[in-house]
């Protein structure tokens, strides 16, 4: 893989405040660019994050690695890690804001969003149950929460046409 910054930092009466305007990230799974602010108080306070990145042509097979396991339930992020077999996640958007020991932020004391489309997704959702092929859908997890729009899909048994799972 490949990350390739500036970071700046400077020391405050009260803490550290970091900087990263231009972040680029690349490797097998996915290239994004971002830009990062990061305020490290002293004492107890919680850190605050501002992060916006972007990403394109992300492999869908490696997804588990990219979840955020803390706040999700165990069983959900084995069934994802199981049931996301293939496709491309395109037009993607991450936006992290707020105080990072609030996060999932349930109270809405920040903002946590990651939303992206999948091309020619591959699902496999259930034990014995045909999988689902060609995937076009747009995903948005939003905190703790799930929503999908699926334009089309196909099985063996047919095409599914606009479905939205929460």
């Amino acid at each position: 893989g490949r990350l390739n910054t500036d970071l700046s930092w400077v020391r405050e009466a009260q803490g550290w405040r970091l900087s990263a305007p231009d972040i680029q990230l690349e490797n097998q799974d996915l290239k994004a660019r971002a830009a990062l602010k990061l305020w490290l108080p002293g004492g107890d306070q919680s850190p605050e994050i501002d992060l916006v990145a972007g990403f394109d042509e992300g492999r869908l097979a490696n997804t588990s690695r990219y979840l955020p396991v803390a706040i999700m339930p165990p069983k959900l992020t084995e069934w994802l890690g199981k049931a996301i077999v293939g496709g491309q996640a395109t037009h993607g958007a991450v936006h992290l804001n707020g105080p990072l020991k609030q996060f999932p932020f349930d109270r809405r004391q920040g903002r946590f969003e990651v939303r992206f489309n999948v091309r020619d997704g591959i699902l496999d959702y259930m034990d014995d149950w045909p999988r689902l092929e060609e995937v076009e859908a747009g995903f948005l997890f939003q905190g703790r929460s799930m929503d999908v729009n699926v334009v089309t899909a196909k099985t063996r048994h047919g095409d599914i046409d606009q479905a939205r799972v929460r």
